[in-house]
């Protein structure tokens, strides 16, 4: 599998590439790169290379760092990660968001592929460019991009990423990303890294199984989610809905695995990384502290953008650049009904994150800004919330040909 340089030191990343589309299409094709969540390498992806090329995609999947076959974490790197001053916690994050931003840099020159074509960027119309895809922990990384690159990147790595930059999607986030706080139901807690009876050999164990199992919420949960779906009308019961409501009807234990068996099981183990390299790197990341990640979500969707929302327009949320960094990227949220509950919950407070800010677009004055025909600004983030009811936290390993098709529909 080859590897990519990401900085001056030798550090590279392993990747899987589909290669381009091996048939010629009208319009160039859009290169789609998947970043994988914790526990399960970039293989996790490998059955849905073959699927692309009939999309008119190139799909690529990345290895992240302390991963097999990538550059392990350095002893500085550990010493951020586990510190207990923030600020070298967010210095670790920092230089991910290098690494990531180095290795688009090194597959957009090396491998030439083509920039978003010369249409105007609306939904539908741009082909080409690059679509980010972070699957479960994952997002941390992409979400990261957004929240700091436009602080910490060169101007020129800024400037290629603009060019090439066209979408975002959020593909069953866990609300840990957004820095919400844990929550339970009774005793039960919604993710197994919260309780506190559980010791982080013990989570390690019951990782896999928690993960990849199916759940069933209730038709309460459900029709909620796809009541705030693209293209749904938001009916009054969704509009009612109240948190706790919704919690009520979020399903903590799952299916018997007689019926419905867990993922994880049909997963080869090179595909599973050692208990020893999760608990190095991966177990001290989602625990790098609410504060963060809530200062991660509100970069990346507020700060930096008028903190507000202009209701919704073709089933899209509007959030305003300020400063100009990506502003035509748009984020698709992307949520399985039968996922784990942690994941569904945070599409929820997204949504409400989302519709509870207010929109003043004369309080705008970012580059860019200018005002287009229907009263909008050209600067403005385009977040949009999607339900795939049937699939499980892997749909792109049970239905990997129904996920590149439904993938291919949002970009």
């Amino acid at each position: 599998m080859p590897t990519a340089p990401i900085d001056d030191n030798g550090s590279f990343l392993r990747y899987a590439d589909s290669g381009p589309p091996a048939k010629v299409y009208e319009h160039p094709y859009t290169t789609v790169v998947l970043i994988h969540g914790v526990c399960y390498n970039n293989g996790i992806f490998d059955r849905v290379l073959p699927f692309g090329s009939a999309q008119n995609l190139r799909i690529v999947t990345v290895n992240l760092r302390d991963y097999t076959g990538s550059t392990a974490l350095s002893a500085l790197d550990l010493e951020r990660l586990n510190s207990e001053d923030p600020r070298e916690r967010l210095l670790f994050l920092h230089d991910r968001v290098q690494e990531l931003a180095r290795f688009l840099l090194w597959f957009i020159e090396t491998e030439s592929i083509p920039p978003p074509c010369s249409e105007a960027h609306t939904r539908g119309s741009v082909n080409g460019g690059i679509t980010l895809v972070g699957w479960s922990a994952g997002n941390h990384l992409t979400m990261c991009l957004l929240a700091y690159g436009a602080d910490i990147l060169p101007q020129k790595q800024k400037n290629i990423l603009q060019k090439y930059l066209k979408s975002y999607v959020m593909f069953e986030s866990p609300y840990h990303m957004a820095g919400l706080p844990t929550q339970k139901l009774g005793d039960q807690y919604f993710c197994a890294i919260d309780d506190p009876a559980l010791d982080k050999n013990q989570f390690l164990d019951v990782l896999p199984t928690w993960v990849s199992s199916f759940y069933t919420h209730s038709r309460i949960v459900l029709d909620a989610l796809s009541g705030i779906s693209h293209g749904a009308t938001i009916s009054a019961p969704v509009q009612s809905l109240t948190d706790e409501e919704f919690l009520q009807g979020l399903a903590i234990i799952p299916d018997d695995p007689d019926v419905h068996t867990p993922t994880t099981l049909s997963i080869p183990p090179e595909v599973i990384e050692s208990t020893e390299g999760i608990a190095r790197s991966d177990v001290p990341l989602m625990l790098l502290g609410r504060d963060i990640y809530h200062d991660v979500f509100e970069r990346a969707f507020f700060t930096g953008y008028s903190s507000t929302l202009n209701g919704q327009e073709n089933g899209f949320h509007d959030i305003r650049a300020k400063d100009g960094w990506l502003p035509q990227v748009r984020v698709e949220v992307v949520t399985c009904g039968r996922s784990i509950p942690i994941c569904l919950w945070h599409a929820w407070k997204l949504y409400h994150a989302l519709r509870e800010t207010d929109v003043d677009h004369s309080a705008h004055s970012g580059s860019g800004n200018a005002t287009n025909a229907n009263g909008t600004h050209s600067t403005q983030r385009k977040v949009r919330f999607h339900l795939w009811r049937e699939f499980n936290h892997f749909p792109h390993w049970e239905e990997p040909f129904q996920f590149v098709q439904s993938l291919a529909k949002l970009i």
